[in-house]
């Protein structure tokens, strides 16, 4: 697994920038798998 790099509000802000393309794979019925196993990754910071 990638290491992730984030920390403080840059972490925030990426897990933000994450919300449409989660919703968006929801939406369509695209497994949205890659997104959420980042989010779990920012929220282990």
């Amino acid at each position: 697994m990638e290491e992730l790099e984030y920390s403080g509000r840059t972490a925030l802000d990426r897990a933000e920038s994450l919300r449409s393309p989660l919703e968006d794979a929801i939406v369509n019925g695209d497994p949205p798998g890659p997104i959420l196993d980042e989010l779990f990754d920012l929220i282990r910071l």
